[in-house]
């Protein structure tokens, strides 16, 4: 993940501007620490989405069935969500922690 981190930071415009909103930064440096770790992140929407490539278009990369966004509360809301963004029924409890958000995330994805 740190790679694919630092490959989307070199891509921006912006010497020294990351990729990673800085409402998300707490969660993507706790997923970096994480089991996590090994996907790439990516945002879409002010959700944090993972792929299982550097790339989620078709054939480079599987979206992760889970999401992960910042409530308007300061909590973390973990979803499980389909790969075109729909959501089923039902929420993960909210996290409080940047940590606890990824911990219910490896969670989700182990139930699956």
């Amino acid at each position: 993940m740190e790679q694919a981190a630092a490959e989307q930071d070199a891509w921006c415009c912006v010497p020294g501007q990351t990729w990673v909103p800085p409402t998300l930064s707490a969660l993507v440096s706790a997923a970096r620490a994480s089991p996590l770790a090994r996907f790439h992140p990516f945002t879409g929407h002010a959700r944090l989405r993972f792929s299982t490539g550097p790339r989620f278009r078709p054939g480079e990369g599987t979206i992760l069935p889970v999401s992960v966004a910042l409530g308007t509360d300061g909590r973390f809301l973990v979803r499980a969500q389909e790969a075109d963004g729909r959501q089923p029924p039902g929420l993960v409890p909210a996290a409080d922690t940047p940590a606890a958000a990824g911990a219910a995330v490896v969670r989700l994805l182990e139930g699956l």
